[in-house]
């Protein structure tokens, strides 16, 4: 390293430099003047003026000058201290140290000369750093050469005045001569390297070491991954663009750094302008990693067509949460309504983490502070919001801090992952008291690509949950209601020790009929069946649900087969036909179908899950069935009578559930064998030992249960479960159990 000695230097003053009361003040100004130009001959730099570049940038920009040559000054303590933090792996580390090399650079150039001098700190020095001890080595050097100070640190600033130095004080967030470089060259920010990877329509960039760059193009809801490179990039590249990432956050007004692990190599994530990046690096993750996202819409909440009703519930400071999967277009949503919330005269703040939000300036944005919400939570509650944002609420730690401040009396909207509107609901459960929910949350708003897809009402009432028939049975439920419609869709309530998110089938049956199928699917099914029959043996089914979705149904032996190894076959029949497929297996059900539709009123019997003339045989002796079950449960003994299926005149449960038909396939439900003891009544079901269950009586759902591991599933005696089963038999309604889809 060239470097000049420090005793050619001719010193000014080895002792104190005298200066008088005006030119210390003169020469500290808290308040950055970046015009003030400095005529001297020394200039002596500490760690934050050489990390944030102000020596490069403010000697290109005229601010440091000297009528000969100037001398730069590099404390030997800055030195150590730099090479410190590189070796603890902080990225300010090599900042300055990248600093210092294009100070060498000048130096070989011949524009200035630059000298290292002081001594090393000692052990004791580095011990009290927090201190400032170093800070104070490095502020002897400053009063040995005389000269210029310069720092970005506020204190040592303080402290050199104090001390009787000339100081330039010049704030970490500026940039010297950046106002010139934009006139002169344009905007830096639109020469970072990473911008070369993005068009209109990406929303966000994938590096990672020894890959292809990769990226998300498309419309909201529309995303495809896609390579954006034809070489893979190299742990060199990443590591440049890290670097010039890391410089650009430091000093652009406009961006910061918005977390950082203790190990900043393996995990720091930047906010620069609109774009949030994360960068990761082992041992945090397998090898380093760059993302970088950014919205690519911004929409006004006029555009989403809201209701009336719900523009009154937002404003009314009520609980509202915003659902949607990843990508759907939450983040824009919740922005589109601060700026609609700000428009009405409200005072609007949002608690983010990262702060990555695209909201007016009048809209404040607040991150963890002290690393905490609850802090920053405490703030808020003084700033005396009309509305909060909170993106967004994940933890239980979250959920409970916007219930805090929703019964503060603030105006919460919430920003939640979900693929269901009512999962948003689902997950105050257990974190919020269920009886204050309604409280808390009276609004869903759910997001799918880019739309208003659904919105959810909250209401806490007491009634007789839908499905129980006594009026002993009325409890505190909360009804969610689709808004537009005012139809219950969902029912929370208790039951035992449970919470129970009970589905209302009648007003979810009356939608599923409301579905209007567009001439265009039928030749498009057509499509699907003659593309996936190529690759199956057995019967496929093929159903469109929206005009890019569709279900496809084979036998699970052949399940394997359109699906392909790693998804590849099913992945080329999607990119064929240009839309998306999911493969469910065939069952009876379906099959029965199936017959239906290509023999019209053809004997159907065979596809059957219990042969019906046997059944029939079995209901008109259902009076011995209830006479056997009415005495047991009258009986004192703990003796047990087992009946199986309810049926009777030697009939085995094995005759009505056959297990396996001609396609190969399992039937999707069992028939459970009956047994009464005094105190319980119990469905036996061994094949689906230890699994999540619905039970169904005459094809409409009864409870859910999990199955013991001795296969059983116990209902007390004089339960109205247990009376239910009982009076559907005697109307001849089957009972089976099936595999729960949630």
């Amino acid at each position: 390293m060239n470097s000049m000695n420090s005793k050619k230097i001719s010193k000014q003053n080895t002792k104190s430099p005298v200066h008088s009361k005006a030119e210390v003040v003169s020469g500290f100004d808290m308040n950055f003047n970046p015009v003030k130009k400095y005529s001297c001959e020394i200039v002596v730099a500490d760690t934050s003026a050489v990390i944030d570049g102000v020596l490069s940038n403010g000697i290109a920009a005229g601010r440091y000058s000297s009528s000969n040559k100037l001398t730069v000054v590099i404390p030997e303590a800055v030195l150590a201290e730099l090479e410190h933090q590189a070796n603890s792996g902080k990225e300010i580390g090599f900042l300055g140290l990248s600093e210092i090399v294009a100070l060498q650079q000048m130096h070989a150039d011949d524009e200035i000369r630059l000298t290292f001098a002081g001594s090393r700190p000692e052990k004791y020095r580095v011990a009290d750093a927090a201190f400032g001890a170093v800070d104070a080595l490095i502020r002897e050097t400053a009063v040995e050469f005389g000269g210029l100070f310069v720092t970005s640190d506020k204190v040592q600033a303080a402290v050199g005045v104090a001390r009787g130095l000339h100081v330039d004080f010049v704030p970490s967030a500026v940039r010297l001569g950046a106002d010139e470089q934009i006139e002169e060259q344009g905007d830096p920010y639109l020469d970072l390297s990473v911008l070369s990877w993005f068009d209109p329509t990406t929303m966000s960039v994938h590096l990672k070491n020894n890959c292809l760059p990769m990226a998300k193009r498309g419309s909201v809801g529309e995303m495809k991954y896609i390579p954006v490179g034809d070489t893979a990039i190299s742990a060199a590249e990443l590591s440049k663009i890290r670097a010039e990432l890391v410089e650009f956050a430091k000093h652009d007004s406009d961006s910061f750094i918005e977390m950082e692990s203790e190990d900043p190599m393996s995990a720091l994530v930047l906010q620069i302008r609109d774009m949030r990046i994360a960068m990761t690096a082992a041992p945090f993750s397998d090898d380093t990693e760059i993302t970088i996202v950014r919205p690519i819409a911004s929409v006004d909440f006029e555009k989403y067509k809201a209701s009336d009703e719900l523009k009154n519930r937002i404003l009314e400071q009520r609980g509202v949460l915003i659902a949607g999967s990843p990508g759907a277009g939450k983040s824009t949503f919740a922005a589109g309504v601060a700026r609609f919330l700000l428009s009405a005269g409200n005072v609007v703040k949002t608690m983010e983490s990262p702060r990555d939000l695209q909201v007016p300036a009048e809209v404040t944005q607040y991150a963890p502070l002290d690393g905490k919400m609850e802090n920053t939570a405490d703030l808020l509650l003084l700033v005396r919001p009309d509305y909060t944002i909170y993106d967004e609420v994940r933890k239980t730690k979250d959920f409970l801090l916007f219930a805090d401040m929703r019964l503060a009396g603030v105006g919460m909207l919430g920003v939640v992952h979900a693929t269901r509107a009512i999962d948003a609901v689902q997950r105050l459960i257990g974190r919020v008291e269920l009886g204050i929910i309604p409280q808390v949350v009276d609004t869903v708003i759910f997001i799918d690509k880019g739309e208003i897809a659904k919105v959810y009402t909250l209401e806490f009432t007491v009634k007789v949950p839908s499905g129980m028939m006594e009026a002993d049975l009325a409890r505190p439920v909360i009804v969610v209601s689709e808004m537009a419609s005012k139809v219950a869709e969902y029912e929370i309530y208790t039951y035992g020790e449970q919470v129970v998110v009970m589905p209302v089938g009648a007003a979810l049956s009356a939608r599923e009929n409301e579905t209007v199928r567009k001439p265009a699917w039928d030749g498009m099914e057509s499509k699907i069946k003659m593309e996936v029959a190529r690759y199956v043996s057995g019967p496929v089914e093929a159903e469109m649900v929206s005009d890019r979705n569709a279900v496809v149904k084979v036998k699970p032996t052949d399940k394997r087969k359109v699906i392909g190894r790693g998804g590849d076959t099913i992945s080329q029949i999607e990119s064929k036909l240009g839309i998306r497929i999911d493969v469910r297996d065939l069952t009876m059900r379906d099959r029965r179908g199936m017959k239906k539709s290509n023999a019209g009123d053809s004997d159907d019997s065979s596809y059957h899950p219990y042969n019906s003339s046997r059944f029939a045989a079995a209901r008109s002796n259902s009076s011995e069935f209830d006479d056997e079950f009415d005495s047991d449960s009258g009986s004192d003994s703990d003796s047990d009578s087992e009946f199986e299926s309810g049926f009777s005149n030697g009939f085995r449960a094995e005759d009505f559930d056959e297990r396996i038909d001609e396609y190969g396939n399992e039937n999707d439900y069992v028939i459970p064998i009956f047994e009464k003891t005094k105190k319980h009544f119990i469905l036996k079901v061994p094949e689906l030992s230890g699994e999540d269950v619905d039970v169904f009586m005459g094809g409409r759902m009864l409870f859910s249960a999990t199955v013991g591991r001795s296969g059983e599933i116990k209902l007390r005696a004089d339960s109205e479960l247990a009376s239910k089963i009982r009076n559907g038999f005697r109307n001849g309604e089957l009972v089976d159990v099936r595999l729960s889809t949630d």
